[in-house]
């Protein structure tokens, strides 16, 4: 049985909050929520590979840092999370 969890929200600066979402206690990916000219919007990366995608890569999982960087589709809202801070491109 697949166990599914997801731990506390972090800020991590800039209006950016980042969750990792779990599978059987391993990090498999990150919903992430940013301020949009449009209220607030979200988003997620798998940092595990899904299909053709390789995902992103956990470089450390505390404090988090994540490669490559980030950028929401609808707004361009765009940025790496590196020390578990968000640092604006």
């Amino acid at each position: 049985m697949t166990i599914c969890s997801e731990d506390a929200p972090i800020d991590v600066g800039h209006g950016v909050t980042i969750q990792a979402r779990r599978i059987d206690g391993k990090v498999g990916g990150f919903a992430w929520w940013h301020p949009c000219e449009r209220g607030r919007a979200e988003g997620y990366v798998n940092t595990e590979p899904v299909g053709p995608n390789p995902g992103w890569t956990l470089v450390s999982e505390s404090p988090v840092t994540l490669t490559p960087s980030l950028e929401c589709r609808v707004c361009g809202f765009h940025g790496h999370v590196t020390g578990g801070r968000w640092v604006p491109v």
